[in-house]
């Protein structure tokens, strides 16, 4: 076997050992190789994409994504004008006709004397993350007018950080600080009671907490006053946050 077969084969093992989905495209567009993860993932099959433009494969396209599409970021065309990798997100087109969001780092490919030949892409799945992204964003916008607008203070926590993530009008105007202060805050920051703001946290850490409890609490000019905090976790799309009503 020939230097040539062996660098080939070697680079070929090594492109169907990545567990990113990788093509290749040359400078028109051309899908020139993929690896063995890719066809798994989508569907395609070698000779059903080696030679065709990608955005006829991926898209559907006559033509390259940007001219078919204004709102459509052809980070390919980026990378050959610039030679610096780029990233996009982009909506695939599958086999079986289905489509996914995909997020795509895009590489130059260069010659031996540095000319850029064209691109390798490492595209990666995030169907379930924009799906995620999405609910959130119109459950936000369907219960955040109650939330702002409740008359108690409702505050929300990160229980591996303890750093708040969010809290209401009512909160901000209760303890006096800002949106933004709020977000560098932990319970023990709001609490004058210290030791007993960690035996509460250490027992919500074991149940779901039904029972509030009365502690006294501190806002940013220093001054006490008695609340009763009540505090239970819940799940966000597989994230898990406690919340705190006073």
């Amino acid at each position: 076997m020939c230097i040539r077969d062996r660098n080939e084969k070697y680079l070929r093992l090594m492109l169907n050992s990545i567990q990113e989905d990788i093509v290749v495209i040359d400078r028109n567009y051309i899908v020139r190789d993929l690896n063995n993860t890719m066809m798994a993932t989508t569907g395609w099959v070698r000779n059903q994409i080696i030679g065709r433009p990608c955005y006829e494969i991926f898209h559907g396209y006559s033509q390259p994504c940007d001219i078919m599409d204004d709102n459509c970021k052809c980070g390919l065309k980026e990378v050959l004008e610039t030679g610096r990798p780029s990233n996009c997100h982009h909506l695939h087109l599958c086999a079986d006709g289905s489509y996914k969001d995909v997020d795509i780092l895009i590489s130059p490919l260069m010659d031996e004397r540095g000319k850029i030949t064209g691109v390798i892409e490492a595209i990666r799945d995030v169907s379930d993350l924009f799906k995620i992204q999405q609910d959130l964003r119109e459950n936000d916008k369907k219960y955040r007018p109650f939330y702002e607008n409740s008359p108690e203070a409702i505050l929300i926590f990160d229980p591996e950080t303890m750093k708040c993530t969010d809290a209401n009008h009512t909160a901000l105007d209760l303890y006096g600080y800002t949106k933004d202060e709020f977000l560098q805050l932990t319970p023990y920051d709001l609490s004058a009671e210290k030791d007993k703001t960690l035996a509460y946290l250490e027992d919500l850490n074991k149940k779901v907490r039904t029972d509030p409890v009365e502690m006294l609490q501190k806002r940013k000019d220093g001054s006490l006053w008695p609340a009763e905090r009540y505090s239970s976790y819940f799940e966000m799309k597989g994230k898990h946050l406690f919340i705190t009503q006073i």
